[in-house]
């Protein structure tokens, strides 16, 4: 998920804000011209002032994939197996979208489709997508949830309900599995349609690639959008770097880190 920082607020201040009732499309216009202001949702891809080795590579690895942004209640370690997709992801855009958000997944498509080897393509109008991609005004939020709730167990649904409710939450991506042993079968992702454009494009990117297999942030790791300092927009070539390693076929769904630690090693040292 991506968490808003506004002005030096922590989550829990914001999250009083939303109680408060604050106009959301102000509130986020303001959280993006911070950032902007502070060199933050930076849009190069290949930023000349932060290099990466190898070793980054490694290190980052282990950090984002084997961690999450959100531990299990009573976790000890947050430490979580590596998840991971196979086979054809459809997607479909729904709700409050624009024709640029069409243009803007196929374009992340494409740049991962390079990265995995994996095929995203929209769904076809009679298909059930995989990745149900939803941009949401507040008022459509209710009429999407009963719709979710339809088709999807209630413990899904709660970062749906944390996001709807609270401003603090910009945009959220949930995963899940069925029916295809330790593979991930599928992806609910959240986009606040009162967003401005670049934050709106920016939470696409995170959100998707997140989805994908790499769902943590750390304050460490650079550059990359795996970052809740907002430095970088759009995902980067060291985080398309970072899904070429996740989708090497020696690493699979469900392995540990200390399982995958020599095999990573290996990929990244093969690395070009």
């Amino acid at each position: 998920a991506r968490l808003a920082r506004l002005l030096g607020l922590a989550a829990p201040a914001l999250l009083a804000a939303g109680c408060a009732g604050p106009d959301p499309a102000e509130h986020f216009a303001a959280l993006q011209a911070s950032l902007v202001s502070k060199g933050g949702l930076r849009t190069e891809i290949a930023p000349a002032d932060a290099p990466y080795d190898r070793g980054d590579l490694e290190r980052n690895f282990r950090l984002i994939a084997f961690r999450s942004e959100f531990p299990a209640a009573g976790d000890i370690i947050d430490e979580k197996p590596l998840s991971k997709w196979r086979g054809t992801i459809t997607w479909r855009i729904v709700g409050d979208d624009r024709p640029s958000d069409h243009a803007r997944m196929q374009a992340l498509g494409a740049r991962i489709e390079a990265a995995t080897g994996l095929e995203l393509r929209e769904a076809e109008a009679a298909e059930t997508p995989r990745m149900l991609i939803m941009y949401l005004s507040p008022e459509a939020r209710p009429t999407m949830r009963s719709a979710l709730a339809q088709r999807f167990p209630e413990a899904l649904l709660e970062m749906f309900d944390t996001w709807a409710s609270q401003l603090w939450v910009v945009c959220y991506a949930t995963t899940y599995r069925g029916g295809d042993g330790p593979w991930t079968s599928g992806a609910l992702i959240g986009i606040r349609d009162e967003l401005p454009d670049l934050l709106r494009d920016s939470c696409l990117d995170e959100e998707v690639v997140q989805a994908l297999g790499l769902p943590n942030d750390d304050a460490s790791v650079r550059p990359s959008i795996f970052n809740d300092d907002e430095e970088f927009a759009f995902m980067t070539e060291h985080d398309a770097d970072l899904l070429r390693i996740l989708y090497d076929p020696r690493l699979a769904p469900g392995m540990t880190e200390a399982e995958a630690a020599p095999i990573v090693r290996r990929i990244v040292d093969e690395m070009d």
